[in-house]
């Protein structure tokens, strides 16, 4: 079921029930990824509840067929890029449709209007020139979230593509308590900004990245606009900081796979870090060979991004 979220469901926060449908998700039998039994144990008010920011921007969600409040769920927080919405991004990317199958409860929201479009202010020191502060925001999506549904600390995940990679690249420096891994195309951070990524826990990556993209270069770059400048890191370098905020050595194994249906054969050469990483958190670069910003995706990747979410929780 997906529902959207506003002030006047919080009235009703004790029935656990969301607004009215927006549409209803189609039977599919529910795969390994679902509930699991848990425990909750009552700590207090949630800080990161935010009752005003949840109200002033809604956001979608969208749960299994199956659910049951009885059981802990992963949740998976889906992060657009520059110029679209959460609808849309979630869709196209397939998370709205594998939500029975791999049993998982999404929320997509939307970003702010900056420079003209919806996007992230995915910056932690004024890049993007915006004062919205996304990471509260996001927070409060997870927290509201947690609220209505029993979902599972230990499984928060986050994807993002472009600019909604730049805001979970963020989310990760910023919110590493409430975020256990995350899969990000195309998006890495600004330049800069990675000395003051210090996260409070480990956050396992796996990053993708088209080598012919021409709107955020796989090597890094910048973005003018009249006369400001704004610069960016590599997909490198972006993994190399989270292997070594993870403690991961710079042991790696590799392979190869399809990633971009619109390329002939596997053109994508991948990358692990697993050695060393704290809590098991490891770190994967995707490297597209011959691949532009937004790739046909491979509903196997996809597929696999969910599982390799799935297989770093929080320890």
């Amino acid at each position: 079921m997906t529902t959207l979220h506003s002030l006047t469901t919080l009235l009703f926060l004790s029935s656990l029930l969301a607004c009215g449908p927006l549409f209803q998700s189609g039977d599919v039998d529910p795969g390994a990824g679902g509930g699991t039994d848990a425990t909750t144990v009552d700590a207090g008010p949630d800080p990161d509840l935010r009752p005003d920011l949840i109200a002033a921007r809604p956001y979608l969600d969208q749960t299994p067929g199956d659910y049951d409040s009885a059981t802990a769920w992963p949740l998976v927080l889906s992060l657009h890029g520059y110029g679209s919405n959460g609808a849309d991004t979630a869709s196209r990317v397939g998370l709205t449709t594998r939500v029975d199958e791999h049993g998982y409860l999404l929320a997509y929201p939307d970003g702010t209007i900056i420079n003209g479009e919806r996007g992230w202010n995915a910056s932690c020191c004024g890049a993007l020139y915006s004062d919205v502060d996304d990471v509260a925001y996001l927070r409060a999506v997870i927290a509201d979230m947690s609220t209505r549904y029993h979902v599972d600390p230990k499984r928060v995940f986050v994807i993002g593509i472009s600019n909604g990679g730049f805001m979970a690249h963020l989310l990760g420096c910023q919110a590493a308590d409430r975020i256990a891994a995350m899969v990000t195309h195309a998006g890495t951070m600004f330049l800069g900004e990675p000395p003051s990524c210090q996260p409070t826990a480990a956050v396992a990556l796996r990053h993708s990245h088209g080598t012919a993209d021409e709107t955020v270069a796989y090597d890094g770059g910048a973005w003018t606009y009249g006369m400001i400048r704004i610069s960016y890191i590599g997909a490198v370098a972006a993994v190399d900081i989270w292997r070594n905020r993870n403690g991961c050595s710079t042991t790696s194994t590799g392979g190869s796979t399809d990633v971009d249906l619109s390329i002939a054969g596997a053109e994508t050469t991948t990358t692990s870090y697993a050695e060393g990483c704290r809590d098991g958190q490891s770190v994967e670069l995707y490297r597209l060979q011959g691949s532009s910003h937004i790739p046909m995706f491979n509903p196997a990747y996809i597929d696999s991004a969910i599982e390799f979410l799935y297989a770093h929780p929080r320890r």
